[in-house]
């Protein structure tokens, strides 16, 4: 069984905020390739270009699947 990290608290947070948690999440996938198949990173698209720029940073740093969460709240 593999697995997918979705660290939700983030969400609410700034881009500066939760930068370290997806830096978390990016080394531990690539750590436990074995059963963490990606991340999904939340960032609010209120954020604008900021988080276009970290989603990028997280596509171009992760070894594993990296997908941009919305969440309906």
């Amino acid at each position: 069984v593999r697995t997918i990290l979705d660290l939700g608290f983030t969400k609410s947070m700034s881009v500066e905020e939760a930068r370290p948690f997806n830096d978390y999440a990016i080394e531990t996938q690539r750590s436990h390739p074995d059963v963490i198949f990606g991340n999904w990173i939340q960032i609010d698209p209120r954020t604008g270009a900021e988080g276009a720029r970290e989603l990028r940073r997280c596509m171009e740093a992760s070894s594993g699947f990296i997908s941009f969460c919305v969440s309906a709240s």
